[in-house]
């Protein structure tokens, strides 16, 4: 179903956001709400993939490289058409839950046979290494997946165009430089943040491997008319 009343709604807090009328606090509040007042999917759809462009624990302004504002245009674009978005997705298994599995199995030998220490934790350790491999190999797996995203969530140029013609009222937003060259934070709180992730996962390594072991989903999108 389309919500023309919500969908303009988010369009005018995505448009706002980009004018730096909002700050990504404000901007998250007002997205969640509209989204949890609809049942548009396209609806549902845009507010999970706005949700990659800020951080929702500190207000800032907009900063977006010209990809992520294009692709911002293209959902705006979406939203204002009468399209409709169609999320479908395929749960399946392949060898790296196998190998998770394996890990784990591992891991339940080693506590069997070693005493809480120094050896269950290096064992431990090496276990999330070998995490982080698999997180890698299934990284390089998506990322060879047959995906244009310099035009999604449209698969062609041609829907694209169809859809930019059907929408004449459209119009991008100029993409203002000074968005790309901020930053939400320093490079040295970056680094702080990717240590201690890195460092998580590697202490809480069987965790992560039993979601590892959990059968991967295949999400894509279709767009059809309403």
């Amino acid at each position: 179903m389309i919500d023309r009343n919500n969908r303009n709604q988010l369009i005018l807090a995505i448009q706002s956001f980009l004018d730096e009328k909002t700050d990504a606090l404000q901007f998250d509040e007002i997205i969640f709400d509209i989204d949890a007042k609809t049942e548009d999917e396209t609806i549902h759809f845009a507010v999970e993939m706005l949700w990659l462009y800020y951080d929702d624990f500190k207000p800032h302004k907009v900063t977006l490289i010209k990809e992520e504002w294009d692709a911002i245009q293209r959902l705006i674009l979406l939203l204002s058409s009468d399209r409709e978005i169609v999320q479908k997705k395929k749960w399946h298994y392949t060898a790296r839950q196998l190998v998770a599995v394996g890990l784990l199995a591992l891991y339940a030998l080693i506590c069997f046979y070693v005493a809480i220490g120094l050896t269950l934790f290096y064992a431990t350790i090496g276990l999330g290494l070998l995490s982080i491999a698999l997180s890698l190999w299934k990284r390089e797996y998506e990322s060879n997946k047959k995906v244009r995203w310099e035009i999604y969530p449209f698969t062609t140029v041609t829907q694209l165009r169809n859809v930019r013609s059907e929408t004449a009222f459209f119009q991008k937003q100029h993409y203002p430089v000074q968005v790309g060259e901020r930053s939400i934070r320093t490079p040295f709180a970056n680094a702080l943040l990717h240590i201690h992730s890195k460092l998580s996962w590697l202490v809480y390594a069987p965790l992560v491997l039993l979601y590892q072991a959990l059968p991967e989903i295949d999400r894509w999108v279709e767009i059809k008319k309403d």
